[in-house]
C-alpha cells in the first residue's frame, strides 16, 4: 500500500520506493501543458517533446535535473494547476504511480485530502 512520509507534505511513497509528490502551481496564462512545461523547466527537468493526455490530464515523461527520470499528470483546478509528479529508483516500472496518480482530482471547498499512514522506517 502507499504511505506518506511525512505530515507536512502530501509525498507518498510505497513498498518499492515509488515516490508521488503532490504540487499545485498558481495558474497564469497558457495551458496545463504551459504552465508544467514552464514550472518543471525552471528546475531543471526535461520532457518529452510532446504532452499526451491521460484522461482529463496532461501526461509527460522525461528526467529531473538528477537524471531520474519521472512521468507527471497535471490538470486544472478552479484556481491552480494541480500536478503528481512520480518517480522510483532505477529499474523500478513507474506503472503502479501512474495508476494512483491518475485517480487525482480537484477537491471541492469543504473536502479534506486523503488520509494515509505516516511512513515508519
Amino acid at each position: 500500500g502507499w504511505s506518506r512520509l511525512d505530515d507536512d507534505r502530501l509525498i507518498l511513497i510505497n513498498d518499492a520506493n515509488i515516490q508521488l509528490k503532490t504540487v499545485l502551481f498558481d495558474y497564469a496564462e497558457g495551458s496545463v501543458a504551459d504552465v508544467l512545461k514552464r514550472e518543471l523547466g525552471a528546475i531543471g527537468a526535461r520532457m518529452t517533446l510532446h504532452a499526451k493526455t491521460r484522461g482529463d490530464k496532461v501526461f509527460w515523461t522525461g528526467v529531473d535535473e538528477k537524471g531520474v527520470p519521472f512521468a507527471v499528470l497535471g490538470w486544472r483546478c478552479a484556481t491552480r494547476v494541480a500536478a503528481v509528479l512520480v518517480q522510483a529508483p532505477e529499474g523500478v516500472a513507474l506503472d503502479d504511480g501512474i495508476s494512483l496518480a491518475e485517480t487525482g482530482r480537484c477537491l471541492g471547498p469543504d473536502e479534506k485530502m486523503p488520509d494515509y499512514p505516516i511512513a515508519r522506517d
